[in-house]
C-alpha cells in the first residue's frame, strides 16, 4: 500500500504567493505512483484573458531519503486552451510539464516535455531538445523532450524555472525553459533546459490562442521505478507567477552557440 500526505495547496495571488507541497512515503509499492495537486490561481482567468507569455515557478527539494532513489517533481505547462481535443495535447495547442529528477545513480535531470497535435508541429532548436513520444513510444515529430543530465541539484536550494516566449514570426513562436540556480558561484547561474519553435499557422491553429500560456496548472511528484520501496521524498513548488505580454515579430534575435541565430535556418519555418 502507499501512504500519502499532501500539504495545503493554494495560489493566493496573481503575483505567485503560492505553495504546492507534496510528500509521499512508500511501503511495498508494486507499481509507479504519483501524487498530483491541482492549483487554483487567484483571480481566476482563462488563457485568453490572462495573455501570459511567461511562467515562473520555484522548486525546492527538501528530502530524498535514502538518496539512491528515482523521483520526479513536475509542474504542468500548456500553450493555449479551449480548442478541440486532439492527440496528446488534449484541448490545447501543446501540453506537458517541466521539472527535475533525482536519480538512483546519484545524478540529476532537468526536463521539459510537451505533446502536440500534428506531426511536424514542433521544431527543437537547442542542443538539449529532441523529438520524442510524450509518455509513449516510438518518437514522433509531434512531441519533444528537452533534457539536461549534466547539472547537479542540491537539497534545500530554491531553483526557479521559467518558461517564456522568446520570439515569434508569421509561422509560430519560439519558447524556452531555463532554471536559475542561486547557489552557483557569484550571483547565481541561469541554466538552459531547452528552446523549441512551435508552428501554428501551417496547421490552421489560431495564433492568438497558441501563443499564450494555459493557466490551469497542476503539480505532481512521481515514483516511476517499481523496484524501489520504503523511501521518503519531499519537495515543493512556490512563488508561481504568470505574466506578459511580449510581442516580438522577427526572424532574428536569439543566440545559438554564442552567435546570433535566425529562425530562417529552421526547416519548415518561413
Amino acid at each position: 500500500s502507499a501512504h500519502t500526505a499532501m500539504a495545503p495547496c493554494r495560489c493566493g495571488s496573481p503575483r505567485g504567493l503560492s505553495l504546492a507541497a507534496l510528500a509521499m512515503v512508500l511501503c511495498c509499492v508494486p507499481i509507479a505512483r504519483a501524487v498530483t495537486s491541482h492549483l487554483q490561481l487567484t483571480p481566476r482567468k482563462t488563457a485568453a484573458e490572462a495573455q501570459a507569455t511567461q511562467l515562473q515557478a520555484s522548486l525546492t527539494w527538501k528530502e530524498v531519503s535514502p538518496p539512491n532513489r528515482d523521483v520526479y517533481m513536475s509542474f504542468s505547462v500548456a500553450l493555449g486552451d479551449g480548442i478541440q481535443p486532439k492527440a496528446g495535447a488534449h484541448g490545447r495547442c501543446n501540453s506537458g510539464y517541466m521539472g527535475a529528477q533525482f536519480r538512483a545513480d546519484g545524478s540529476n535531470t532537468l526536463l521539459w516535455s510537451m505533446s502536440g497535435r500534428e506531426e511536424g508541429q514542433v521544431v527543437p532548436v537547442s542542443e538539449y531538445c529532441h523529438y520524442d513520444c510524450f509518455d509513449c513510444s516510438p518518437p514522433n515529430r509531434r512531441d519533444f523532450q528537452c533534457k539536461r543530465d549534466d547539472y547537479k541539484l542540491s537539497i534545500g536550494v530554491i531553483y526557479t524555472f521559467t518558461m517564456q516566449l522568446e520570439l515569434q514570426n508569421a509561422s509560430g513562436a519560439m519558447w524556452s525553459v531555463t532554471v536559475f540556480d542561486p547557489s552557483a558561484a557569484g550571483a547565481g547561474q541561469l541554466v538552459e533546459v531547452g528552446r523549441v519553435f512551435f508552428k501554428d499557422r501551417e496547421f490552421g491553429l489560431p495564433t492568438e490562442v497558441c501563443r499564450v500560456l494555459g493557466v490551469d496548472p497542476y503539480a505532481f511528484q512521481e515514483y516511476w521505478n517499481s523496484k524501489q520501496q520504503d523511501h521518503t521524498t519531499r519537495a515543493s513548488w512556490s512563488a508561481i507567477a504568470y505574466s506578459g505580454v511580449m510581442k516580438p515579430q522577427d526572424t532574428e534575435g536569439y543566440c545559438q552557440g554564442g552567435a546570433q541565430g535566425s529562425l530562417l535556418d529552421l526547416k519548415g519555418v518561413t
